[in-house]
């Protein structure tokens, strides 16, 4: 047996079994048997690392190539081919049978299958990307992919090893022969994290891919016809009507304010007769990172608000002192609450007492003799009692505008009403915050698609934690 290379392949369940053979053409590929006794797939490791991945459910019916977008509910073992490697088998979803490489298996936990999509080696920069969007855009039930966190940090969080967006320029549709369905398709994305440097090399979670080429769009304004506009109180879009393309720094509190935010954005973005991809980003985008039912909501809306300010130090270089935390050095702008954290660093009782309300004030009061304080989309400066009067009319709108996990109305209802069986929605992010959302919104978790990126580059724990929230 050959050296093992993909990490991630050594962590799985036991049912993933590595199995020496003896024969050398078995140390080429993933090898997939039958384990007769208990009609289960099991994986056997190879020298080769898998390139493509989806979670997928166990099913008695086969699903046949005719089917619109077949999730694999598997039957039989899949077919072996004459290289070694699992091909691909009738049930998989058609299009990620056109990948550069023979698509493998790998079963996370009883019953889910995992295909590792690799959109970030050189192969992906064209077949894999033209399959994953078709793919995604075809499907019109609700889907996942879980982004690379691996490769984003390796590679210092810059756009290009980000959250995989393939756009597409308007009249370059014709030329991309690979797609069966021609029609241009709008892309929308909405993450709370979105900086709008633009380009490859730039900070920010946004890795926006040419269809036809694989390069990289810059999306800063003023580059490829992007332009930036406000909308709610909060949300900045970048849009290009050249790329048919929506970016939009999402804010919760926009979001938990308005059950018609999102739907209301998405119309304001679109035209009546454009077929749309949503992706759509979850813990701060259309959940709240703090669960608000169970918790004090003041506690909770104050941790958000902070999150969303930031101190602008005049002059820059002070030392901040207040209220017997941890005396810091501020250089450059941070949101409050990076302070606060910065300030009680490894206490962790101290960081927990200090979200009341009387503190918060008295905090905010403190830094304002330092600088400015403004929204992380805003250009005006807060004053102290504009920011009470903003916690007030969210402590009046917010216990209604969210579910026990957290999950806005606002999500339920530009799904149900907008996007559910007539657009491509994709849940896109780097955790497994995704599944809670999933249970919430459809009543079926076995027609989700989950589409893992990369996922033989992922650590130890970030593997671990995949697999365990499908237990």
């Amino acid at each position: 047996m050959g050296q093992v290379t993909s990490r991630c392949m050594e962590r799985l369940p036991k049912i993933c079994q590595r199995k020496d053979t003896g024969n050398i053409a078995d140390t080429q590929a993933f090898q997939c048997r039958s384990a007769a006794s208990e009609g289960e797939i099991t994986v056997e490791r190879g020298k080769t690392s898998s390139t493509n991945s989806a979670v997928l459910a166990r099913d008695d019916d086969d699903i046949t190539e005719t089917t619109p977008f077949p999730i694999d509910r598997i039957k039989a073992p899949a077919g072996q081919r004459s290289d070694g490697s699992c091909g691909a088998t009738s049930s998989t979803p058609r299009h990620l049978r056109g990948l550069a490489q023979p698509l493998q298996r790998i079963e996370v936990t009883s019953g889910r299958f995992v295909y590792n999509l690799d959109l970030h080696g050189e192969l992906a920069i064209g077949q894999n990307l033209r399959s994953y969007f078709q793919t995604c855009s075809e499907h019109r039930k609700l889907q996942v992919t879980t982004s690379c966190f691996a490769a984003w940090r390796k590679n210092k969080k810059v756009n290009g090893f980000a959250k995989i967006i393939p756009v597409a320029k308007e009249g370059s549709w014709s030329e991309l022969k690979e797609l069966d369905d021609i029609r241009p398709f709008r892309v929308f994305f909405f993450d709370d994290n979105l900086e709008f440097g633009g380009k490859e090399t730039s900070p920010g979670i946004c890795n926006l891919r040419d269809l036809a080429t694989g390069h990289f769009v810059e999306f800063a304004e003023g580059q490829n016809d992007f332009v930036q506009e406000r909308f709610a109180r909060h949300t900045i879009v970048q849009h290009s009507k050249l790329w048919r393309a929506v970016l939009v720094k999402a804010n919760i509190l926009d979001a938990m304010e308005d059950k018609e935010y999102f739907a209301s954005l998405i119309a304001k973005f679109a035209e009546p007769s454009d077929t749309l991809v949503v992706f759509m980003d979850v813990n701060a985008t259309i959940a709240c990172n703090d669960t608000v039912q169970g918790k004090d909501l003041a506690v909770t809306l104050l941790g958000t608000m902070f999150e969303l300010m930031e101190l602008r130090p005049k002059p820059p270089g002070f030392s901040l002192k207040w209220a017997g935390l941890n005396e810091i050095h501020v250089e450059k702008v941070k949101t409050l609450k990076a302070l606060i954290k910065d300030m009680t660093a490894d206490d962790h009782e101290a960081y927990t007492k200090f979200w009341r309300e009387g503190n918060c004030w008295s905090f905010l009061s403190h830094v304002l003799q330092h600088g400015e304080v403004r929204w992380v989309t805003g250009t005006e400066p807060m004053t102290l009692e504009a920011v009470k009067d903003l916690f007030s009319s969210y402590m009046r709108t917010v216990p209604s505008a969210v579910d026990k996990d957290g999950i806005t109305n606002s999500w339920f209802h530009v799904y149900a009403n907008m996007l559910k069986d007539r657009h491509a929605t994709i849940l896109n992010s780097f955790g497994v915050d995704t599944r809670k959302v999933t249970m919430a919104t459809v009543s079926d978790e076995m027609d989700v698609l989950h589409i893992a990126i990369n996922h033989d580059m992922w650590d130890e724990r970030d593997v671990k934690k995949y697999s365990d929230q499908f237990q």
